[in-house]
């Protein structure tokens, strides 16, 4: 059932509005869109992106909102050149009429909330790593997305860069695991590892001696699905929440 609930949240996300404005569900487009401009939002982890300075923040934040609001189709039509590209004007006259009123201390706000947007729309399901060693796959994880969306669902690829992110992560792995090439974490699985974190915690908790020694932390997988794996990382390495 658990699988079942994070599938449908993946293929329909949740409302979300940051800075007053509404976004798309989080896409591949967005991905390689906030990634071709190095936005710190979305590249830096949130320590070192905590460490820079404030203006920097809020204009990463602005970047990456101005991004997901549109879709693929909608972003083309702004970037297409003209001396007098109404979109272009309309765009901005809507960017700062939803802004003019925002004040010093949304932007903290907005920065959590996009965060929590960009989590839950690249959520993938948590795979078993492989046992045997073998080499990482080369190609970058959005490249395979976008392919596997247009052959199997017969779109564009215009059309697949609208596909969620997220959804797109899960189609993709079950996909590969119907074909043997990788391993999803099941229920029983998941029970195993939780009633080992549960073991663990306690066994942390007694003080040790020469008959109970302390054990040595085990990392341990207490959940269902992970972000998806970073862009130069192989399938089977996909990083726990």
């Amino acid at each position: 059932m658990l699988h079942e609930l994070a599938f449908a949240d993946a293929n329909r996300p949740a409302p979300v509005q940051v800075l007053r404005l509404a976004l798309k569900p989080y896409s591949l487009g967005h991905d390689l869109r906030l990634r071709a401009l190095r936005n710190a939002l979305v590249l830096l982890p949130p320590e070192e992106f905590n460490a820079i300075p404030t203006a920097q923040k809020i204009a990463a934040l602005k970047a990456a909102v101005m991004i997901c609001e549109l879709d693929e189709a909608q972003t083309a039509r702004l970037e297409k050149p003209s001396w007098f590209n109404w979109r272009v004007r309309w765009h901005g006259f809507k960017l700062k009429l939803a802004w003019w009123r925002i004040n010093a201390n949304e932007y903290p706000l907005g920065i959590a909330e996009f965060r929590n947007y960009h989590r839950a729309g690249t959520l993938c399901p948590y795979l078993i790593p492989h046992r045997e060693p073998g080499r990482q796959m080369g190609g970058p994880l959005v490249a395979r997305l976008i392919q596997f969306v247009a052959e199997h669902f017969g779109k564009s690829e215009r059309e697949a860069l609208d596909y969620p992110y997220g959804a797109a992560c899960w189609h993709y792995f079950v996909w590969n695991e119907g074909q043997g090439n990788v391993n999803i974490i099941n229920q029983d699985e998941l029970d195993f590892e939780e009633y080992c974190a549960a073991e663990e915690a306690k066994l942390s908790q007694q003080p040790p001696t020469p008959t109970n020694p302390a054990p040595n932390p085990v990392p341990v997988t207490p959940g269902l699905a992970t972000p998806a794996p970073d862009l130069s990382a192989a399938d089977s390495e996909v990083r726990h929440a």
